[in-house]
């Protein structure tokens, strides 16, 4: 019954579209279950005090996600990207990097967007959105582009192109995928200077159902971010933290852009 109901507030909220600033957005509807009210319990990570997390689990639904949340703020912190086809596990090793997550889809080589220290490794897919870091006089900040052609991108320091926006303005962006599965995303908060990443189990085997970009959104928006992205999920979706895959994803590809949180290297 529990899931029946679930199921008709998802379809309200779906159905429900208005339009603001020229994206279609959705109505908020009343979600009460588990995953939505869900307040974090956040861990701080001793190793690298700007970055908490916290983890979700339901063996009811079945779902399992996990939440980082990082504050920009710091000084001491790298961020890096890199365009070589391996596991984010293998990448984060490489790089020594205490947080690492993949980013664009691909084929023979990333199908968007990807800059490295100011310069363009690979053009931008207009349709698609993108996530930039900049270097500020303080840490850094970060900021999520509707359009790889945004002109805000063009002074990115760092920028991996995704999916599609999922939450603009605080609101949820109206969606065409509303399958569930693994996923991968991002959202900003606090103009910017405090980033989360949602990483969602999902597939055969996970021991979870994983999660539409509706359903992201609204995570998202909970945790007061005011913009969202979804990366390349499904079997591509990997998320490292010290070295250890938290996801589990069965059948996990190896991906061809990654980016990497880590301390300062002296």
């Amino acid at each position: 019954m529990k899931r029946i109901i679930w199921i008709l507030s998802l379809c309200l909220a779906i159905s429900a579209c208005a339009t603001s600033n020229n994206l279609t957005v959705q109505t908020e509807a009343a979600h009460t279950e588990n995953f939505l009210i869900f307040q974090p319990e956040w861990e701080t990570d001793r190793d690298f005090p700007c970055m908490s997390t916290a983890s979700f689990r339901s063996r009811k639904f079945p779902l399992k996600y996990t939440i980082v949340k990082l504050d920009l703020n710091a000084e001491d912190t790298e961020i890096i990207i890199d365009c070589n086809k391996s596991s984010v596990k293998k990448f984060a090793s490489e790089n020594n990097c205490l947080l690492a997550l993949n980013a664009t889809p691909f084929g023979k080589q990333p199908a968007e967007i990807v800059i490295r220290n100011k310069e363009k490794l690979y053009p931008p897919e207009p349709k698609y959105s993108a996530l930039a870091f900049f270097k500020e006089t303080k840490g850094w900040s970060a900021r999520i582009a509707l359009s790889q052609e945004d002109e805000i991108l063009e002074k990115a320091d760092i920028a991996a192109g995704g999916f599609f926006t999922i939450l603009a303005e605080g609101k949820c962006v109206k969606q065409y995928i509303h399958t569930d599965d693994a996923r991968i995303a991002a959202g900003t908060a606090e103009n910017g200077r405090i980033l989360y990443i949602l990483a969602v189990d999902g597939g055969i085997f996970s021991g979870s159902r994983g999660l539409s970009f509706l359903e992201c959104a609204l995570i998202f928006k909970q945790l007061g971010c005011d913009y969202a992205i979804e990366f390349d999920g499904g079997n591509s979706t990997e998320l490292c933290i010290h070295g250890k895959r938290i996801t589990k994803i069965p059948f996990l590809r190896k991906q061809l852009v990654h980016i990497g949180f880590r301390p300062e290297q002296m």
